[in-house]
């Protein structure tokens, strides 16, 4: 029995470790999850294994508690890989479904079986160090075993709105869940959903069974905001996304094709209520269209004609443009998405930093490529490249991330795809797309079903992944605002200032470049806890004092005047 953190993949028939540990260890934030592996590798066969969690205990404080409720226990499923992605994988058995615990878990001998144990700390969770065991029953197993284990709340929290922006496209898989009436479909979605909540992504479309409705009436267009209004007040203000594609927008109006002078008329007619009605809710910032993607050279005229519509139909309405910033398109893109490889990054950097000053936003995307080295979702990758990508957005200023599909369960001619069983479909040449691709979630049942099935889906230790580098990445935000807030208030001299000075970027090494990352979980481990470190010094400095020993003699009633002199602590203060 071992434990390890959540940034590694364990093979079935890896070697045991060589070292012993005295308890599991792990930190959090406020408002943070933080999973681990639990691993066991039994000698003999186990039956009803049964895992026990209780509320774990603040050290020295027995009536503060971090409950039970806020641990969450899955078994990691293993899948097949059958051809490699690219130099960087390798075909076999690799860890990534994570599935419920069922009630008659049976483990085989001799391979290992990780458990994936999530923590939530909630927001109004007391700093400091809490104990509590772990126990595992088994038919099988002479006595329970009780693994300790040891949580360190650091003293900040999480916001809840994610400052990294993302947009990874998801639909309700209907093969995969039956036939669902109505209310099982909203369901089904709200569960969808919530899942993205909890992993701090936004979707592209939120909305996508409640769509804006409109038609011509006449002289102009009606629309009918109803639903749309109900789902966007659910999951934009308080699930908290922070990105949204407003609508599948239409290839003509009235007859008119996509960008006509008619079209651009009626489209202006459009937009400007929808805009109106977005700028009303408070959604306008949030809000992006995204009509166009990866357009080739030779449509860059055509693209070019779309966004100056888009601009005098709806000019504070975010045009997304899937490409690398282009001279031809400036002023007509607000975010420019370029697919994140070499090639693209050495090409045009110089760009990105120029539009970044024009204030427009860089984002950047993955899909079957890049290929290895540079970091990507791929099953058959090291754990540390899903995590990564949010340590070399950060290093390089990436605004935001998007994704293609997370649940995309077809080949390339839109045929069936079963994601338990085929891992990868291949492209028009018999190579493979790279396995895992477009499928970070996988269906809540392994065939599908001719009942309806009201699940959530099931997640991967990818998708997991995602989550822990957005909160990583969140550890940066935090620090850069306390140390803002601290120089405003204390000057760039004070001790606090000066003991954090240079932590981000210490802590940017393990990420220098899109080929150039740590493969080291406990490179980044150390890093992440360098940062926590430094937010905590920062938002409960340690008072300091400069001595200077004086000898007089004060009579009683004799006034006694002291000139203090304020080195940036505010206000001066004296004691005694």
């Amino acid at each position: 029995m071992w434990w390890c953190e959540s940034t590694y993949k364990v093979g079935r028939h890896r070697a045991l470790p060589e070292t012993a540990a005295e308890a599991v260890e792990i930190s959090a934030a406020r408002n943070e999850y933080e999973p681990f592996q639990l691993v066991l590798y039994p000698t003999v066969p186990l039956r009803n294994v049964v895992i026990r969690l209780d509320n774990w205990i603040k050290q020295g404080e027995e009536a503060t508690l971090l409950s039970a409720h806020n641990l969450e226990v899955r078994l990691v499923e293993y899948v097949v890989v059958h051809a490699p992605s690219d130099p960087g994988g390798a075909a076999g058995l690799y860890p990534d479904p994570l599935l419920p615990l069922p009630q008659d878990l049976v483990l085989s001998p001799g391979q290992q079986q990780p458990l994936w144990i999530t923590v939530y700390v909630p927001k109004t969770q007391p700093a400091g160090l809490y104990e509590g065991w772990i126990r595992v029953e088994a038919e099988g197993l002479s006595q329970i075993l009780s693994i300790p284990v040891r949580l360190r709340v650091h003293d900040f929290t999480l916001p809840d709105v994610t400052h990294t922006r993302t947009l990874y496209e998801v639909a309700l898989p209907s093969r995969w869940h039956g036939p669902l009436n109505d209310a099982e479909h909203q369901r089904v979605w709200n569960l969808y959903m919530e899942n993205f909540r909890r992993h701090r992504v936004s979707p592209q479309m939120p909305h996508r069974y409640a769509p804006i409705r409109w038609q011509w009436d006449t002289a102009d267009f009606v629309l009918d905001f109803q639903a749309f209004d109900r789902a966007m007040s659910e999951y934009v203000d308080d699930f908290g996304f922070n990105a949204f594609v407003f609508m599948d927008e239409p290839w003509t109006l009235l007859g008119a094709g996509r960008f006509e002078p008619q079209y651009n008329a009626l489209l202006a007619r459009l937009l400007s209520q929808i805009a109106a009605h977005l700028r009303q809710k408070g959604w306008m910032e949030k809000a992006f269209t995204y009509w166009i993607d990866e357009p080739p050279d030779s449509l860059i005229p055509f693209v070019r004609e779309g966004m100056q519509a888009h601009l005098v139909a709806a000019p504070d309405l975010k045009r997304l443009l899937t490409r690398e910033p282009l001279p031809a398109l400036y002023g007509l893109v607000d975010v420019w998405v370029p697919l994140a490889v070499i090639s693209i990054f050495n090409q045009t950097a110089s760009r990105w930093w120029e539009r970044m000053q024009a204030g427009e936003e860089v984002w950047w995307y993955v899909c079957t490529y890049p290929k290895w080295p540079v970091p990507n979702y791929f099953i058959d990758h090291p754990a540390i490249t899903h995590r990564i990508r949010a340590w070399l957005a950060e290093r390089f200023g990436i605004q935001g991330d998007l994704y293609w599909d997370v649940n995309w369960y077809r080949d390339r001619k839109f045929q069936p795809v079963n994601p338990w069983t085929q891992t990868t479909v291949l492209d028009e040449l018999g190579q493979p797309m790279g396995n895992g691709d477009g499928v970070l979630l996988y269906p809540p049942v392994r065939e599908p079903p001719t009942a309806p099935v009201v699940a959530g889906p099931i997640d991967s230790i990818r998708w997991e992944l995602v989550r822990e580098g957005l909160e990583d990445r969140e550890y940066f935000w935090l620090l850069d605002q306390f140390q803002q807030r601290a120089m405003r208030q204390w000057g760039f001299d004070h001790p606090a200032i000066v003991a954090v000075a240079g932590v981000r970027t210490q802590a940017l090494s393990v990420a220098l470049g899109l080929t150039n990352y740590s493969l080291d979980p406990r490179h980044l481990m150390a890093a992440r806890g360098a940062l926590a470190r430094a937010i905590e010094t920062l938002q409960n400095p340690a008072p300091f004092w400069i001595e200077e020993p004086v000898s007089k003699v004060v009579e009683p009633g004799e006034p006694v005047i002291l000139r203090c002199e304020s080195l940036g602590w505010p206000p001066p203060f004296i004691t005694g």
